[in-house]
This record gives structure tokens, sequence and C-alpha cells, in this order.
């Protein structure tokens, strides 16, 4: 998590012509789901559902190998995402700039529904 942070705040001088009010409401967004769905997943691995496991198996590896790794896995992913739609939102196309949102929020709203379906194991 520290590791994270820190790339995002070295990152952060380069967003700036960016990171507006609009851009940093839909990061926050993407990284709190991310951080729900996570969470939700281990809450889950409990002994009540002993059979519980992590249904997407690209993140399934790092499910298992704990809570750094799934992390570090997701919070790339989503400096990715993140990363993508920055260049959209700079982008010469208008095109582009008008749609620079769509890939972050599609990302956001799969975190939302997986901790969702998770919290099924939970209670």
């Amino acid at each position: 998590m520290r590791a994270a942070l820190l790339v995002f705040f070295l990152l952060m001088p380069s967003f700036a012509g960016a990171a507006d009010r609009p851009f940093i409401m839909v990061s926050t967004a993407l990284v709190a789901s991310t951080i729900y769905d996570a969470e939700t997943t281990y809450a889950g691995y409990n002994d009540r559902h002993p059979g519980v496991h992590e249904a997407n198996p690209i993140a399934r590896p790092f499910v298992k190998a704990g809570r750094p790794a799934l992390y570090g896995f997701e919070l790339g992913a989503d400096a990715a995402v993140l990363y993508a739609a920055y260049r959209m939102k700079n982008s010469d196309s208008p095109t582009w700039r008008k749609v620079w949102w769509i890939l972050p929020v599609t990302v956001t709203v799969g975190h939302v529904a997986a901790g969702t379906a998770n919290l099924r194991f939970v209670f």
C-alpha cells in the first residue's frame, strides 16, 4: 500500500493537466471500489463457508498469495486504467476527451458488483 501511495504522489505532478474535479472523483471511486472488492473477498473466507474461492481466474493466485499481492495487482491495474483515462482526457481527439471516464467507471461498477456479490459469504 505504501508503494502505491508513493507511485501516486510521484506521478501526481504529471496529472496536473487532467487532474480536475471529475478526474479525481472518478479516480477516488475506482480505488475505493477496489478496496471494497478486496476486503469483501477476504471477509468471505471464513469457517461458515469452507468452499468459498475466488471466481476470477486472473485474480485467484493473488488472492491466495495474500493481501499485499492482491492490492499490488489490483492497484497496479487501477493505475493502468487511470493512465489510459488520463491519456484519453488529454487527447487531441474531441471524441476521446468526451468518453475518457467510461473505462474507469466501468471497472468501478465491476468492483462494486463483485464486492456486493462477496457480501453473501460475509454475513
